[in-house]
């Protein structure tokens, strides 16, 4: 059901210590590999405004991405923004904070309209930016360049599911605000249908009695599991077939009211 779906898919924020530990056991992030993102960064830094630049001149070729840089104090904005991500994620001081923070991020692109999608393509962009950097500071060293692409796409690929989760933690949000409204809707429903005195009951068409309100079970005294599948004659009449020119055949017959 929806309810115990929500239940188990709630995915809980702030990020506790246990949560962080666990994801990243889960990418294998050893020291070697912050060691590596660290050494290779004063290269980064170098070129980080051209990194920086070419990446937001690429947001400009989609529509979604341009309609939210119309003006340059907003580029500039996100220009240092980027750089500060950049600096925290090779410093790779992957702490409670980091993951709250990158969860945050998630959810202020979510509620400017950028969909999931947009995440992939902007972690590719920048890996496809700084890959000839790192392959250029290391001048052929395979093994030292494929160990910093490797420490880098944990990284990111951490951050990129943090994004995720972010996303999957509002739309959960949403949905068990709308689940709420319906279950009270739906209360709201039982309450009108309940406090009325007349015997109302909701019948399907064969004549089984699917609702019923709290007049007839009254008058009848009768249950709600007292319904069961029977027929509407059943328990207003005591018998086994409709009577002469009941209503409900009538209309049935006529397809009128």
């Amino acid at each position: 059901s929806l309810d115990s779906y929500l239940k188990t898919h709630r995915t809980d924020v702030p990020l506790d210590e246990k949560e962080v530990e666990l994801r990243l056991r889960y990418l294998h992030l050893a020291k070697r590999d912050v060691d590596a993102l660290q050494k290779v960064f004063p290269i980064i830094e170098e070129e980080i405004d051209d990194i920086v630049d070419a990446f937001y001149r690429h947001l400009l070729d989609f529509e979604e991405t341009r309609s939210i840089l119309q003006t340059e104090s907003t580029v500039q904005r996100l220009k240092g923004t980027l750089k500060t991500y950049l600096r925290t994620a090779f410093s790779c001081t992957l702490d409670r904070d980091y993951f709250e923070g990158r969860f945050k991020i998630g959810q202020a692109h979510n509620n400017v309209g950028l969909r999931p999608k947009w995440y992939i393509g902007a972690y590719c962009l920048l890996k496809r930016l700084i890959n000839p950097i790192i392959f250029k500071a290391y001048k052929g060293n395979t093994e030292k360049v494929l160990y910093t692409l490797d420490a880098l796409d944990k990284v990111f690929f951490l951050d990129a599911t943090l994004a995720m989760d972010s996303y999957i933690h509002s739309y959960i949000g949403n949905l068990e605000d709308a689940y709420k409204k319906v279950v009270q809707t739906e209360q709201d429903w039982i309450d009108t249908f309940n406090s009325i005195t007349d015997l109302v009951s909701v019948h399907d068409k064969d004549f089984n009695i699917i609702k019923a309100n709290k007049a007839v079970y009254e008058r009848f005294g009768i249950s709600e599991n007292d319904l069961g599948r029977k027929k509407c004659y059943h328990i207003f009449h005591g018998t086994d077939k409709h009577w002469p020119d009941c209503p409900l055949v009538k209309a049935r017959e006529s397809l009128k009211p």
